[in-house]
């Protein structure tokens, strides 16, 4: 059987992390689903840590070196490069299909199906906050890659509808394959529940004594990138005025606050409410969930929104922008507030953290997460191969 190429564009980058983490949990998933399937992965200078099976094979691009200052051109050439590299890999065999993870175009002269992974239309939907000449580059490849696929798979019908109203594409070549939370994410029992450990994941296949969690204030959650679209900004300007914050602290989970993060905590004066976690292993992050008051998910624009999912599946309340990607995800069991509304989401703080942990509202959440699996894209992502090949 002819290999499947996918390219793995998604791993040369560390800015697109939760996008290499979908291919990490859905391909290994796919190759179980059928032994008989064969996988080529074309990746440059990977970033992040690979899908790993024994039916897909690694395929190494050649590259120029990254340089630690800009030179005029030097971009251009590496994407020449890469695409040669590319081309090279690809007339070695003869691909049933060729996927793509990062609206990548096949190589010319190529005569197999392609496929395209649409994630969101965020650089479409907010383009001053996108503006420099990547942005419109990437606009206009990632245009032409859907346009011209034979296929694409959405990570939500959020994002298939925008996508068909910006470009007019074909909904019937547009399938829906929603992503999932890892099984770890889950409400914990009150013997692991009582005690919290950021680097041993033993903490939830055994029983032993832990370290209590020295901190006992209680505190609302912010998960992952805080570049401007997710608008922890409106988030932190908000809580700041929050007369809940002299009780409940902030805490964010995520790379360090940068030097102008920093000055906006000192000058809105919560320095002593505001804690980052970095470096938080998935165990950690499922306690978090476990014992926040609420996770908040401000973002003015997203294509799915994963860690819903993962708040859902802890049992925890859920403060989320009103968009259509966190209705679909999570339906009716998060409390909404107006995007850009400062008085809208200090009412949802408040709802969210007095309405506390109801036991029917987390049940409703649980069963909410749990209808959203790893196993079910895998099988969606495989059935759309073989009317692809």
């Amino acid at each position: 059987m002819a290999p499947i190429t996918i390219d793995g564009l998604v791993y040369e980058s560390p800015t697109q992390g939760g996008i290499a983490r979908i291919f990490r949990e859905v391909l290994p998933r796919l190759c179980d689903l059928e032994p008989d399937l064969r996988l080529r992965l074309l990746v440059g200078q990977a970033r992040s840590p690979l899908p790993q099976h024994v039916q897909i094979e690694q395929v190494l691009l050649p590259t120029l070196p990254r340089l630690p200052l800009p030179l005029p051109g030097w971009g251009h050439a590496q994407r020449q490069w890469r695409e040669w590299g590319v081309q090279t890999a690809v007339s070695s065999t003869n691909p049933t299909l060729w996927h793509s993870s990062y609206y990548t175009l096949p190589p010319k002269n190529g005569r197999f199906p392609t496929l395209q992974t649409l994630y969101d239309t965020i650089h479409e939907q907010l383009p001053h906050l996108f503006a420099s000449r990547g942005d419109e580059r990437l606009r206009q490849q990632k245009q032409q890659a859907l346009q011209t696929a034979d296929g694409i798979i959405a990570i939500s019908a959020t994002a298939r509808q925008e996508a068909c109203e910006l470009y007019r594409l074909d909904p019937a070549r547009i399938w829906v394959m929603p992503l999932a939370a890892s099984p770890v994410f889950r409400l914990l029992p009150p013997e692991i529940k009582d005690f919290a450990d950021s680097a041993d994941s033993s903490v939830f296949v055994r029983a032993r004594p832990l370290p209590i969690e020295k901190d006992k204030r209680p505190f609302l959650l912010y998960v992952g990138s805080r570049i401007h679209y997710k608008n922890f900004a409106g988030l932190l300007a908000a809580y700041a005025i929050w007369p809940g914050r002299s009780e409940v602290t902030l805490r964010v989970v995520g790379r360090p606050f940068s030097a102008a993060e920093q000055q906006q905590v000192q000058a809105l004066g919560v320095a002593e409410q505001v804690v980052v976690e970095t470096a938080v292993s998935d165990e950690r992050l499922c306690w978090l969930y476990n014992h926040a008051a609420a996770f908040v998910y401000p973002s003015l624009a997203e294509g799915f929104g994963i860690p819903l999912l993962e708040a859902l599946a802890c049992g925890c309340p859920v403060v989320a922008s009103r968009i259509p990607s966190s209705l679909e995800v999570a339906g009716e069991l998060a409390t909404y507030f107006e995007p850009k509304d400062r008085d809208s989401l200090l009412g949802a703080l408040e709802t969210a953290v007095s309405q506390g942990r109801q036991p029917e509202r987390v049940q409703a959440g649980i069963a909410r997460a749990a209808q959203f699996s790893w196993e079910q894209t895998a099988q969606l992502l495989l059935g759309v191969y073989r009317e692809l090949e």
